[in-house]
């Protein structure tokens, strides 16, 4: 979806999953910054921001290490209420819901990325609007 379109509309905030939706691959089978920057979307976080749309993230992912490549990236300083745990418990529609909450957003005024449709799909029937 074009920056643009976007901008247009009643979108607030994107939620980014990370591994196969922010980066190719996985933080696991990046060898080197460039792995993760070939390909990222981290210049349309920077685009997004400069257009008023704030960014979030939702990852199944060790937060170490995440926050270490969105700051290689250069975008961590752009992410507000990130939500990356490796923990069996982890929910991302509870994470998402977290997030809206604490930025005082309704589902509408959001967009959740994320490559697997499963978890699009979860994050949908839990959040109407999202």
């Amino acid at each position: 979806m074009a920056a643009a379109a976007l901008c247009d509309g009643d979108v607030k905030m994107v939620i980014w999953d990370l591994d196969g939706t922010l980066w190719r691959g996985t933080l696991d089978e990046a060898d080197a910054d460039d792995d993760l920057a070939d390909g990222s979307l981290a210049p349309l976080i920077r685009l997004l921001a400069q257009r008023g749309i704030v960014s979030s993230v939702c990852s199944f992912n060790d937060e170490e290490r995440a926050c270490a490549a969105l700051q290689r990236l250069g975008v961590w300083e752009l992410i507000v209420f990130p939500a990356i745990s490796f923990d069996s418990a982890f929910s991302k529609p509870a994470a998402i819901r977290a997030t809206l909450s604490a930025a005082g957003l309704s589902p509408a005024n959001a967009l959740f990325c994320d490559d697997e449709p499963r978890h699009r799909a979860a994050a949908a029937a839990a959040l109407p609007g999202l």
